[in-house]
């Protein structure tokens, strides 16, 4: 990548822009989404209220896989395909890393908070740093 950026750079075809997100993969609609799932035999129900149901079911110790939007750009999820799950329950890490993602069960988490809220759960430097993205 390096190389074809610097040749770019040279022949004056280098024209930068200001990456505003990291969500830069493919989007499906909910038609291709529902077919997909038909196809697999795979049960599913829509929601009105999302956001409510998946907290109710992760107050209720269930593990809820997120897919929506544009797909991440990276090594880590950034909220639009994640595995969310109650971080107070210790064995939820040993379910998502061996059972579900079936790699090894020492793998680490990434938290995802409110912004609001995260002065409460980090100390300084990053409690006052403007994150774009994630640290």
């Amino acid at each position: 990548m390096g190389g074809a950026l610097y040749h770019s750079f040279k022949k004056g075809d280098f024209k930068p822009k200001r990456l505003d997100n990291f969500f830069l993969g493919p989007e499906y609609s909910d038609k291709e989404i529902q077919r997909l799932l038909d196809k697999l035999n795979i049960n599913y129900v829509f929601c009105k209220d999302i956001e409510k149901n998946i907290a109710c079911a992760i107050s209720n110790g269930k593990i809820v896989a997120v897919f929506w939007g544009r797909m991440e750009y990276g090594p880590r999820a950034l909220g639009n395909r994640s595995i969310l799950s109650d971080p107070r329950d210790r064995k939820n890490k040993d379910r998502i890393n061996c059972f579900i993602k079936q790699r090894e069960c020492f793998q680490p988490f990434a938290p995802s908070i409110i912004e609001d809220e995260f002065g409460r759960f980090f100390k300084a430097p990053f409690a006052d740093a403007n994150l774009e993205f994630m640290v």
